[in-house]
């Protein structure tokens, strides 16, 4: 039986998706968060510290002055004292995305910010 490269990869993804489902659903939300917020930086929490290894988090730079689809408001903003744009300095939009994604957010310094998954 010949299997194709295209049958492979498909094969494969599909055993890692049923193996370890927590990331693939992290992996979704950061394609998401790339293609449709144009993220500066972003990572797994894996890479930030080993602690944090299959937890299925997201490391997101709060430095970078992301701004939200409309192009003004900041994702974060650790010092705000803007309580309709943010909830405890992140954009309130974002949350509620995060929140439809099975995610929330939370500081870990006034630079970082992590994304874990509600159920982790």
């Amino acid at each position: 039986m010949k299997i194709t490269k295209r049958q492979l990869r498909r094969i494969i993804k599909e055993a890692f998706e049923t193996a370890n489902p927590q990331d693939a659903k992290r992996d979704e939300l950061m394609s998401y968060l790339q293609s449709k917020l144009n993220v500066s930086f972003m990572k797994t929490a894996d890479e930030f510290s080993e602690e944090y290894s299959g937890q299925a988090g997201i490391w997101l730079s709060a430095e970078d002055r992301d701004v939200m689809p409309n192009g003004k408001d900041l994702m974060f903003d650790y010092y705000s004292s803007d309580y309709d744009m943010y909830d405890v300095g992140i954009n309130i939009e974002l949350m509620d995305l995060l929140k439809n994604h099975g995610y929330y957010a939370e500081w870990n310094d006034a630079g970082t910010v992590l994304l874990w998954p509600v159920n982790r």
